[in-house]
């Protein structure tokens, strides 16, 4: 959604835009924020939450309140022409913004930018990193979130965000449209939108009436702009229905502040403190055997911001699940097989990385005995579209280099509720370049590797001590210089409180 490149009608001038991105803190305060609204079911997907049940099932006690008050609850009936309505309403407020408030140089449009982007075709951008993989997939959210709050199921919201962000290439800018938006703005729209739009349902409650109701209006509202909006338009703040019809999920995890070391070349540098927050939310855990599975019943978030020297360094990690099946033995083992949804953007001391994957995997839990518990986490599948940095090259805001590739992630932890959790972690992402900085790096690969070992002990009721120990690791291997790799590591300590 952003000014990039060279506008198609002038060759000889560059007009890079610097558009103000939107606040990516929302998307960790709401985690918290949704933890409010009470749950039936406590879950350990987390080894740092609260040891319950593990695989995860739709709540039919809420599902069935939810099919009575769909009968009643005028927000509950699609309203498919005013969504597009307010897709398009979006995008011209935004415009007008850019235009009339900032004057900004890209917002200059006219039907003359609209022939010429429409004949020009699309085009990699060279927005700075943050508005590429953080900003504009929190616009295609609002996208998302408008059909989906006008009465559209997950699916049938999907082509408002496709059709939001093709509008805005097109006719928002008089830049040439962008690829990289395009899919970053969709694919990743719907897996934020999809997220805050659960959360937001988290908190609310159409039984609740006088200040509780406000207040959970007005919290739901600040996790789901767009859908706090679309309520108050419909009356549906207000209106007191007998039955709560808002999809509701267990939901657990941590928040930790926490007091780490970063090492440089393994250790052999002096270490460097940073401090941070860090947040660990799973959604959608039970203990019911519900069988077959549905799109985003399972969410799992992990977040954390680290400042260290006058720098903010940190990652937004989320996957969901949209199809699956799940099994059960006679031994108390559980297994969820199906095919899931990431979203990772890290930017740490070593490396910044962004981009969504599409894994097959396996969840399972096995029961030890005595309390004890193993689960494991295999993922495996593409790396659909992303980018990793370019240590090499920049040029205006662009340092980065557009891929895809492949994603790996495994996790493995035994936890005991009085002896804690012991955690192994594997992130590894293969990105191939698609389109480089410059030339010379259309033919880079990128190795980006984190592995990380965690203990998380029991204090008193829901506080922890957790101590850590993660190595970064680094390959690349571009068309000309030798391979490089380079390593880093953090070891840290944090106090956790579970919800």
């Amino acid at each position: 959604m952003s000014a990039r490149r060279e506008p198609f009608i002038s060759s000889h001038r560059v007009n890079m835009k610097r558009r103000s991105t939107r606040s990516c803190i929302s998307i960790l305060a709401v985690t918290f924020l949704a933890t409010i609204a009470p749950a039936q079911d406590r879950f350990t997907l987390s080894p740092y939450a609260k040891s319950r049940a593990f695989i995860v099932g739709k709540d039919a006690r809420d599902r069935a309140a939810a099919g009575e008050a769909k009968k009643a609850s005028p927000a509950l009936i699609k309203k498919p022409w005013l969504a597009a309505w307010e897709t398009v309403a979006s995008n011209v407020l935004t415009w007008s913004v850019d235009r009339y408030l900032f004057n900004r140089d890209y917002s200059h449009v006219s039907p003359r930018t609209w022939i010429a982007n429409l004949k020009a075709g699309f085009a990699f951008d060279s927005d700075a990193f943050i508005t590429n993989f953080l900003a504009h997939p929190l616009h295609g959210s609002v996208y998302f979130n408008t059909a989906r709050s006008l009465g559209m199921n997950f699916f049938e919201s999907i082509p408002y965000t496709f059709g939001g962000s093709l509008l805005w290439e097109e006719f928002g800018e008089n830049t040439r449209p962008s690829i990289d938006d395009l899919i970053l703005t969709t694919s990743a729209g719907i897996c934020i939108g999809e997220t805050l739009f659960r959360l937001s349902s988290q908190i609310l409650d159409d039984t609740a009436s006088g200040r509780d109701r406000f207040w959970r209006e007005v919290a739901a509202t600040i996790v789901d702009p767009v859908r706090g909006l679309n309520r108050l338009i419909s009356g549906d703040w207000k209106r007191v229905m007998s039955t709560n019809g808002q999809l509701r999920e267990p939901i657990h995890g941590s928040v930790a502040v926490s007091e780490k070391l970063v090492m440089g070349n393994s250790g052999t540098s002096n270490p460097v403190s940073s401090v941070g927050i860090e947040f660990d939310t799973v959604y959608g855990q039970s203990s019911e055997k519900v069988v077959a599975r549905s799109p985003f019943d399972l969410i799992v978030l992990s977040a954390e911001v680290r400042y260290r020297e006058r720098k903010i360094y940190g990652f937004a990690n989320a996957y969901a699940l949209w199809i699956g099946k799940q099994s059960f033995t006679k031994g108390g083992q559980r297994h969820l097989l199906g095919l899931f949804q990431h979203y990772d953007y890290m930017k740490i001391e070593l490396f910044h990385m962004g981009g969504t994957s599409l894994t097959g995997g396996l969840i399972s839990m096995f029961p030890l005995g005595n309390k004890f518990e193993l689960n494991t986490s295999m993922q495996l599948g593409p790396f659909l579209f992303g980018a990793s940095d370019n240590r090499y090259t920049q040029i205006a805001q662009r340092d980065y280099n557009y891929g895809s590739g492949a994603t790996l992630k495994l996790d493995a932890w035994v936890s005991h509720p009085k002896y804690g959790a012991l955690m192994f972690k594997l992130n590894h992402f293969h990105i191939f370049t698609l389109e480089g900085v410059a030339l010379e790096a259309n033919e880079s690969q990128d190795f980006l590797t984190t592995l990380g070992v965690y203990y998380a002990v029991p204090l008193w009721n829901s506080l922890s001590l957790r101590a850590e120990y993660v190595i970064y690791d680094r390959h690349i291997h571009f068309h000309g210089p030798a391979p490089e790799s380079i390593k880093e590591s953090l070891a840290g300590v944090s106090l956790d409180f579970r919800f």
